[in-house]
């Protein structure tokens, strides 16, 4: 396979996608990416910060001082450097994966990890398209629905599903269960924490 054609399938391997909307639901904010005419989006759970990053970014709604976003453009720019484009790359363990493509003059095409937050917030801002893996795209997509019930595993956005019968409180204690089998004491405190909140709220 010469490169042409190593490039041509690993375009393939990556759907263009759009930010549908941020909502917020009992575990937090989310953020649903859509493809095409597709009817799924695939749910990616943000911090607040973030959440309102993007949703500045989006109703294009400049904020009295500039957010970390915000800056870290501000910072690029004046390297002259240029956002290409973002993509979710990877899904494992209920953690999305991204990368941001950055251009610089007289330099080759820049590759950087990131979280798939950070990396739509600087996609806004230089309206640079957004891509999803395929596979990742099917894994995880939804029927966007108010009866789902996306399950979070928290600040390392992770995956949604659908929840079936399975009600957000079972959710998130299955999930510190999980944590605690494997030892994510930190992560099982935090769930603890989730859930002692969902109680006293309901």
């Amino acid at each position: 396979m010469d490169d042409s054609d190593a490039m041509e399938s690993e375009e393939e391997d990556f759907l263009e996608a759009r930010i549908e909307n941020v909502s917020i639901s009992q575990m937090g904010f989310v953020v649903f990416l859509k493809c095409g005419k597709d009817p799924r989006a695939v749910p990616i759970f943000i911090g607040t910060n973030e959440a309102q990053s993007i949703a500045l970014a989006l109703s294009q709604q400049p904020p009295p001082r500039p957010m970390t976003h915000d800056l870290f453009k501000n910072v690029l720019e004046f390297l002259d450097c240029t956002v290409t484009r973002v993509e979710i790359t990877d899904l494992k363990e209920n953690t999305f994966f991204a990368q941001i493509y950055v251009n610089r003059e007289e330099v080759d095409e820049l590759e950087f990890d990131a979280r798939p937050s950070d990396a739509l917030a600087l996609a806004i801002r230089w309206q640079a398209p957004i891509f999803i893996n395929r596979r990742v795209f099917e894994e995880a997509a939804i029927i966007e629905s108010a009866s789902e019930a996306p399950h979070a595993t928290a600040e390392k956005e992770p995956n949604s599903s659908p929840g079936g019968t399975r009600s957000p409180l079972d959710q998130i204690q299955e999930a510190m269960e999980k944590a605690i089998r494997e030892e994510h004491y930190e992560e099982a405190a935090r769930l603890r924490d989730e859930l002692k909140k969902l109680k006293s709220d309901n």
